[in-house]
């Protein structure tokens, strides 16, 4: 009989899809797949394989999955494939619509994103979001101080 090898950190089916790319050096990616084998492709060091999965996520960017491939291009994405820039891109610019998704719910385990996010909310100008900082009538407002 042929010795078993055990791979636990990932489903059987991401590792075949990692063995295929190894075999036949491109594969097609699932979008339900990506994340996963991206992190098995940097566990592995296969940054050609890690820019497939960019490719295959990038495809894929909606209210529904912005949050959790922004946390995976965070984590482990290749250095200048700006996945996490324009995941970005796409939360400030249907800002609404991503928080109020379940999914917004998830950066609690990424403090640091919530942070980025709010750093890039606060560098864009006031109309930005639609939204007047002042909307909720005088509450709030600092007093003009007297000369």
């Amino acid at each position: 009989a042929l010795p078993q090898v055990s791979v636990h950190e990932t489903q059987p089916s991401v590792f075949r899809k990692m063995l295929q790319f190894l075999y036949a050096g491109a594969v097609e990616i699932e979008a339900e797949m990506a994340p996963e084998l991206l992190a098995l492709a940097d566990q592995y060091m296969l940054p050609g394989l890690k820019m497939l999965c960019g490719f295959a996520l990038r495809r894929s960017i909606s209210v529904e999955t912005v949050i959790r491939i922004y946390q995976s291009a965070d984590r482990f994405d290749c250095p200048g494939s700006e996945l996490k820039e324009q995941c970005l891109a796409f939360v400030l610019g249907n800002y609404q619509d991503v928080v109020r998704h379940p999914c917004w719910e998830e950066l609690t385990r990424s403090p640091h994103l919530l942070v980025e996010i709010t750093r890039a909310l606060a560098m864009r100008p006031r109309d930005g979001l639609g939204v007047s900082p002042h909307a909720s009538g005088s509450a709030g407002r600092k007093r003009a101080r007297d000369p």
